[in-house]
């Protein structure tokens, strides 16, 4: 359950209701009806009549992929949007399928061989908005160790209620990232596994490193190595890779051990290579839609980066 409580007027209560009474109405319809005939009536409204974000998708695209047509660049456009509205779908679905469904959706290939090397020790699985991230709320069905995933309160008291229901229902447990530090010191030897989310675009204000990533400068949270680094944690980069309509496969792979020496900003510099690699193989399970390069880049960072430094802290 959540760490912390929801506050919340009568307002945000009857739309919460409303919101949990369609998703349950939703999740009553067939799976071959939900990917077949209703996300692409979706797909359809997102992207060509309300036309949901396309100026910051297109924009996207076209500063990381100049080299590629404006056909190309369309293509890529288009199955983001569709990819989008199967997202939407699992997000609806969340709230009323089954374990035994759930588990048939997203299948975690590694998961005996790296439980065996976790077994009893705290990690972090380092996540991104790649492929299905909502369905990551399965992973306490995979896994007998304790599970607990950070995540950043919403401006819609009634979406975040229906958010940390849908993400909670099979056993994780949900940590605000402001409680997060609190949670891990009290938690340290209690071998959680700590999912995080660290692709967005940070505050100015927030700790955070630049780097060379898509081919632009951009700004990463570096809270991630930080408890890692301090805890003596594992950080572990999630793969996924989509199999089907609604189904994913994904294992994990090592990119701190908890005890290496490291530069700092070096752990997230391994995270985002190994994302970036996902993105270039797949670029429409990405989410394009986030205004990832809002942040204008200082002259010196954009000189160091371009020199070939790995990593700059912004002073």
């Amino acid at each position: 359950m959540p760490e912390g409580s929801i506050k919340g007027g009568w307002g945000s209560r009857v739309g919460y209701g409303m919101l949990l009474a369609l998703c349950r109405a939703v999740g009553t319809l067939p799976a071959w009806f939900l990917y077949r005939c209703l996300a692409p009536a979706l797909c359809f409204f997102v992207y060509k009549v309300a036309g949901y974000r396309k100026k910051v998708i297109r924009g996207n695209l076209a500063l990381v992929f100049p080299e590629k047509t404006a056909e190309e660049r369309r293509r890529i456009e288009s199955a983001f949007y569709r990819h989008l509205s199967e997202v939407m779908i699992d997000m609806v679905d969340l709230v009323s399928i089954t374990p035994r469904q759930m588990k048939r959706r997203l299948v975690i290939e590694n998961q005996a061989e790296h439980d065996a090397g976790t077994v009893g020790r705290g990690w972090i699985a380092a996540l991104a908005h790649y492929g299905s991230w909502e369905l990551f709320a399965a992973w306490p069905l995979h896994t007998d160790a304790p599970t607990a995933s950070a995540y950043r309160p919403l401006h819609s008291r009634a979406m975040e209620r229906l958010m940390l229901r849908s993400r909670s229902r099979f056993g994780m447990r949900l940590v605000r990232m402001q409680d997060l530090a609190r949670f891990l010191a009290a938690h340290r030897t209690d071998g959680y596994a700590l999912g995080m989310i660290i692709d967005q675009s940070p505050q100015v204000r927030s700790s955070n490193v630049w780097l060379e990533f898509l081919g632009q400068p951009t700004r990463f949270f570096t809270s991630m190595e930080r408890f890692a680094v301090k805890y003596g944690l594992q950080v572990y980069f999630f793969h996924l890779r989509k199999t089907a309509r609604g189904r994913y496969s994904g294992w994990f792979e090592m990119i701190y051990d908890g005890t290496e020496k490291v530069a700092e900003g070096e752990i997230t510099l391994r995270y985002a290579r190994r994302l970036e690699q996902q993105i270039r193989e797949r670029p429409q399970l990405w989410m394009w839609s986030h205004r990832r390069w809002k942040h204008a880049v200082p002259e010196d960072v954009r000189e160091r980066l371009a020199s070939g430094e790995q990593t700059v802290m912004p002073k």
